[in-house]
């Protein structure tokens, strides 16, 4: 845009349909400003991504189908049966495998898999969690890692077209309240009861999906599970700033107190309400950071 001619990059296609999607007019606004030349046809590919777009129902779904069904072929998943679950629900926690390493050439290449799920996961954020997990035994995994892995393929297998679906129309965007062009939160942790460090888990939503989302480890023991919960809210708060003022420059305007979701009662007292205990010493520094997240209206 306002590049010289040989610039091979100063192509853009931005579909004029306005009011269509229910995002806007695209390429008109931008026009206002800048020259726009080039791509008469919508882009259906993107760094590895696929994009599916459905006009009756106003949505833009982004996945990786192709991939999905290449990783069926690599890992020989023909014949399995298809799962509804990534991990069997009420399953034993897995252990490190303390046997001897597993033959190379008999064993499922888990490190492959991993990057290959890591890579999947960009557009399947539920998928963070198995990610996170099975990494952890990367050095020497055994064959309970290797059984739990084959699930999650499976369970991709029953979910080939899953993908982040984003919406324009009021029916979805007006359900329950009204969340179009707005972040909604979503905070949540384990704790695993065993004195091991338990795990933060964070969603951002934008239109009826997710945009940012991350999967932590936390760096020091909890004693409960409120201390958890309050961890894993304080490492969602750095996210949700970022985010606040990034869609607020594209918005133009202030972007408003972000609705956040959390299933601790306990946390949502110790944030909301200040409620403070000897127990939260130890933590401390992560209520009062979310607690001043609420107390400036950023949550």
């Amino acid at each position: 845009m306002n590049a010289p001619e040989t610039n091979p990059h100063k192509y853009i296609y931005l579909p004029d349909l306005p009011g269509e999607l229910g995002f806007g007019t695209g390429r008109g606004r931008l026009k206002e400003r800048f020259r726009v030349t080039g791509g008469e046809e919508e882009v259906t590919d993107f760094c590895g991504l696929q994009i599916r777009r459905d006009y009756a129902a106003k949505t833009v779904t982004l996945h990786q189908e192709r991939y999905a069904h290449q990783m069926m072929l690599s890992y020989s998943m023909e014949a399995e049966k298809a799962e509804e679950t990534p991990f069997k629900v009420g399953a034993a926690t897995l252990l490190p495998y303390e046997g001897p390493p597993l033959d190379e050439v008999e064993a499922f290449d888990y490190s492959q898999f991993l990057g290959d799920l890591a890579w999947y996961s960009r557009t399947n954020p539920g998928l963070a969690w198995p990610v996170h997990e099975l990494a952890r035994f990367m050095a020497n995994p055994g064959p309970e890692h290797i059984a739990a892995a084959r699930r999650v393929l499976r369970y991709i297998k029953g979910h080939l077209t899953a993908g982040l679906t984003y919406h324009g129309s009021d029916r979805v965007l007006q359900q329950s309240y009204d969340h179009r062009d707005k972040l909604v939160a979503a905070f949540d942790a384990n704790f695993p009861h065993d004195g091991a460090k338990a795990t933060s888990g964070v969603a951002i939503l934008f239109n009826g999906a997710a945009i940012s989302w991350k999967v932590r480890r936390q760096t020091t023991v909890s004693l409960n599970t409120t201390e958890a919960e309050v961890k894993a809210i304080s490492m969602g708060v750095e996210m949700v700033k970022s985010l606040h003022q990034l869609v607020s420059e594209f918005m133009g305007v202030e972007h408003a107190c972000v609705r956040a979701m959390v299933d601790s009662q306990a946390a949502e007292m110790q944030i909301v309400d200040g409620l403070d205990t000897k127990k939260c010493a130890s933590y401390k520094r992560s209520q009062a950071y979310a607690e001043n997240a609420v107390e400036s209206g950023l949550l």
